[in-house]
């Protein structure tokens, strides 16, 4: 039996480990463009071509931008996190992982408070 701490993915066959890590990424970016698609489908078809332009147009694009980048980001971070865990680093473990969960909060807040003055500096009534 198994204990709970250990970690299969750093044991067996790498390219089946490799398949479990990539089919969460790959099916978080899937439905991420296919919850886009179905936006645009739906805005256009009830709501008016004016409003699909505001949804489906640069803006969609925009937040595809910003979703590969913080999905490159965090990438980046499971690379070291896993080499220091193949390292046994603990302590450097806890470092990486503190560290990219630092990252995507101060991102999300500055993100967060660059897009709440967007709006209202572009709805602002002149």
């Amino acid at each position: 039996m198994k204990k709970i701490s250990d970690n299969a993915i750093t044991e067996g066959v790498i390219w089946k480990e490799m398949l479990r890590y990539f089919f969460p990424l790959l099916f978080g970016t899937f439905f991420q463009q296919l919850y886009n698609t179905v936006d645009a489908v739906i805005v256009g078809r009830f709501v008016g071509s004016t409003a699909l332009a505001a949804v489906g147009g640069s803006s969609s694009m925009i937040v595809n931008l910003f979703v590969g980048f913080f999905t490159g980001l965090a990438s980046g971070a499971t690379v070291i996190i896993a080499q220091y865990f193949g390292a046994k680093r603990h302590e450097d473990v806890t470092k990486a992982v503190h560290n990219a969960v630092a990252v995507a909060l101060a991102g999300g807040a500055i993100f967060m408070v660059l897009g709440i003055n967007v709006v209202y500096l572009s709805c602002k009534v002149r």
